[in-house]
């Protein structure tokens, strides 16, 4: 469906929709399938606010994307979906020695001192840090910032 309505950029957006009628019969529960994903593919009642075209969510206006119904010529139209920015990568670990390293955990940064136990290594301690300690942290004079989750150390049993 689709690929079909893709085809149909540049028409009537009032044709292509009694052509799809005119073969899906609506009384039949996959007609009514049919047109369900129609109505979700197809955006309508596109508006221009401050020059970008936007539809009505549930609360606000947001911009238009894929396949819409032009508001001034009644066309099909197409607008390219936006490209979310890639996440940012979050620095959130310091690791200092097998013993110690800091995290931070909830925006707080925390010291821990761990201890290795049947080949596992445990929390000991957990201390909040504090100002002076946070700024020492976030310049790089205790070692350099990196993302727990792609840390190759030791997997902690606990936090």
């Amino acid at each position: 469906m689709r690929r079909y309505l893709r085809r149909q950029v540049g028409r009537l957006w009032d044709e292509v929709y009694a052509g799809i009628r005119a073969r899906v019969d609506a009384r039949s529960v996959l007609g009514l399938h049919v047109l369900k994903h129609v109505r979700s593919e197809v955006t309508q009642g596109v508006v221009f606010d401050r020059g970008v075209l936007s539809s009505l969510g549930f609360s606000h206006l947001l911009p238009v994307e894929g396949l819409y119904v032009d508001p001034s010529t009644g066309l099909l139209c197409y607008a390219p979906r936006r490209r979310c920015p890639a996440p940012v990568e979050e620095l959130d670990l310091v690791p200092v020695s097998d013993t110690e390293e800091y995290r931070r955990i909830g925006g707080l940064w925390y010291r821990f001192e761990l201890a290795r136990r049947f080949e596992r290594r445990v929390v000991q301690s957990k201390r909040q840090c504090g100002r002076k300690m946070i700024r020492l942290i976030e310049s790089g004079a205790l070692g350099p910032l990196v993302n727990r989750s792609r840390h190759l150390g030791w997997r902690l049993d606990e936090e």
